[in-house]
């Protein structure tokens, strides 16, 4: 092993220019074309991993863009390492621009650098330094590169029509020691008609949150009142009693114009945000406004509440393996004569989300709102007596020098799609790197020394 950590420090400035260069890519996912299944920038993100890894010498494949891969050794069998080069939105209240990469206080910062470009072109290197030191491996080791974790994974099921599953495998795109468990995952989009509105004291438009997986840090709105100034007088209230960031300002004629800026968080921790979608929802109710606009709202506030636990939708429980279930309000659009609203759920792992799907539609049709819900995925739930979490768990803690127990997570990875697959790192408990889908992501440098020193012992490990 040491001569694998010899070459992981003489690479470690070309691995740091490599996480830079792929933060580059604004790969958020985007319009599909020819070649570029998940959209141009993602494309292109990409095509870097798969010319890095070439020119680090390893076999590669591309699987039509949907993802790609590097691979080293031989046998029949192999273990896959696999992150993904997509990103979510940008967001707001970066102090360092989120595509540069930049260097700041032993971080790098950026869109992509923990979640999840830095932790798949580490494990990318940390191949390269096992194959130059010649390690002998009964397995081959493949680096799996995804190109739609963030939206719908459909890469990964792609990947699965046209390759094998591997025998072992574990994704750097959560936090270490081992991911034993996934909570489930449910989408759910409430939506209504708009017919003709009042003239006045009316909502005139709304919209707010881009993503279904990151909590809304801004949402707007434009009403029309009859007295725009007394309208102020509320909205200033609302915001000194509620502590909150919403402004309103006057627009043209009787309208008023109103912003709330909230915090972003992954949409698998809630309440670590401040939601302003549902802030915005709050204080429209109050304000006592008329017409289908405001009515839908009504219906959006009394269902939600500016809860994250479902106690109001009736679907709150939780278990003992992974804690409660979550919800995010994660965006509100008005376009076309239709309001709509989006929530992203987390059930616990020894729940069904489907039994929670239909307690959900049973709750809402009565409403008159349209319900629909596409997506429902199955938790994970991985034996934590398994000889992959023992393994990895046991490697983990003795680089650590703590010992530290496996954990479940709200968070979706990789590992639902592949089998024999869970998450393994790159972020170390009470770690600086941090900041997934919130600004100034960061990755230290300090620990992905010690990540890449833990991921070549697993690599290795489970190919022997």
């Amino acid at each position: 092993m040491e001569k694998v950590f010899c070459n992981l420090n003489a690479n470690k400035a070309s691995l740091v220019k490599a996480i830079q260069t792929v933060i580059g890519f604004h790969s958020v996912k985007g319009d599909p074309e020819p070649g570029a299944p998940f959209g141009k920038q993602n494309r292109e993100a990409l095509d870097f991993a798969l010319s890095e890894s070439k020119k680090l010498g390893f076999t590669v494949k591309d699987l039509d863009g949907y993802c790609g891969y590097a691979e080293y050794g031989e046998g029949e069998e192999y273990v896959a390492v696999l992150g993904h080069v997509d990103i979510v939105p940008l967001g707001n209240g970066w102090s360092t621009p989120p595509l540069e990469g930049r260097i700041v206080d032993n971080c790098i910062v950026g869109r992509g650098a923990i979640d999840d470009k830095g932790p798949i072109f580490a494990a990318l290197y940390t191949l390269k330094a096992i194959k130059d030191a010649g390690v002998p491996l009964k397995k081959r080791i493949r680096i799996i590169f995804g190109c739609d974790e963030e939206v719908g994974m459909q890469d990964m099921d792609y990947y699965l029509k046209h390759e094998p599953a591997p025998c072992f495998g574990f994704t750097p795109d959560s936090t270490f020691p081992v991911t034993y468990g996934e909570k489930g995952h449910i989408h759910m989009f409430l939506s209504a008609a708009l017919s003709e509105q009042p003239a006045s004291n009316v909502i005139v438009s709304i919209g707010g949150g881009d993503t279904m997986n990151v909590v809304p840090d801004l949402a707007q709105a434009t009403v029309r009142v009859v007295d725009p100034s007394a309208f102020l007088t509320l909205a200033q209230r609302y915001t000194q009693r509620e502590k909150c960031n919403l402004t309103a300002e006057r627009g043209i004629g009787n309208e008023v114009m109103i912003t709330v800026k909230g915090r972003p968080a992954h949409a698998m921790e809630p309440a670590c945000g401040d939601n302003a979608v549902s802030r915005l929802c709050d204080f429209l109710v109050e304000c006592q406004l008329s017409g289908t606009l405001a009515e839908f709202v009504g219906k959006i506030n009394k269902l939600f509440c500016r809860e994250c636990d479902g106690q109001s939708l009736g679907i709150a429980c939780s278990d003992e393996v992974s804690g409660g279930l979550t919800v995010n309000l994660s965006r509100i659009v008005c376009k076309e004569g239709r309001v709509e609203i989006g929530s992203d759920m987390r059930v616990p792992v020894t729940v069904d989300p489907k039994i929670i799907a239909e307690k959900l539609k049973q709750l809402i049709a009565p409403m008159g709102l349209e319900v629909r819900i596409p997506e429902v995925t199955q938790p994970l739930y991985y034996p934590k007596d398994s000889f992959l979490v023992t393994t990895l768990t046991e490697i983990f803690c003795r680089q650590f020098g703590k010992d530290v127990e496996p954990m479940t997570t709200g968070g979706g990875t990789y590992a639902k799609k592949l089998p024999n697959t869970v998450a393994f790192g790159i972020c170390f408990p009470d770690g600086r790197s941090r900041g997934e889908h919130e600004a100034d992501e960061k990755l230290d440098l300090d620990e992905l020394t010690l990540a890449t020193r833990i991921l070549a012992e697993a690599m290795i490990k489970l190919a022997q």
